[in-house]
């Protein structure tokens, strides 16, 4: 998962808690179809490019300023974690086998999104 997402899933939930309960069911029915079809765009992506982009993670330090306890100031080591992209090879073969894979098990959650769609109408009419 990228560092960039995973900011989502709280905010997803923080964001559903102020939707009808028919809008929760319809969000619900979508979630693994939109994690499959996000899965199937990067590695469309990754396939065209020829290789992935992973995030790595390295820690260092910095020198900053500092106060010690009689508040007068000082230079101090501070830990910091460094996020940097990196190319990773990838074999084209193997990713075209999992993007086949995703294509198909995304057909299959095509017509159960339709089904739980469907549920959610009948369990949850709407209110006009």
């Amino acid at each position: 998962m990228k560092f960039h997402t995973a900011w989502m899933l709280p905010l997803a939930i923080l964001i559903s808690a102020c939707s009808t309960p028919r809008e929760r069911c319809e969000a619900s029915a979508s979630e693994e179809l939109l994690r499959v079809e996000s899965l199937i765009s990067q590695l469309e992506l990754d396939i065209g490019r020829g290789y992935r982009v992973e995030q790595e993670l390295r820690p260092g330090f910095e020198l900053r300023f500092c106060h010690d306890v009689n508040n007068s100031l000082r230079w101090c080591n501070h830990h910091v974690t460094r996020v940097s992209d990196k190319e990773v090879a990838i074999d084209p073969l193997a990713e075209q086998r999992k993007l086949d894979g995703l294509n198909a098990r995304r057909d299959v959650l095509v017509q159960e999104y339709g089904a739980a769609l469907a549920r959610c109408t009948a369990e949850f009419p709407a209110e006009d």
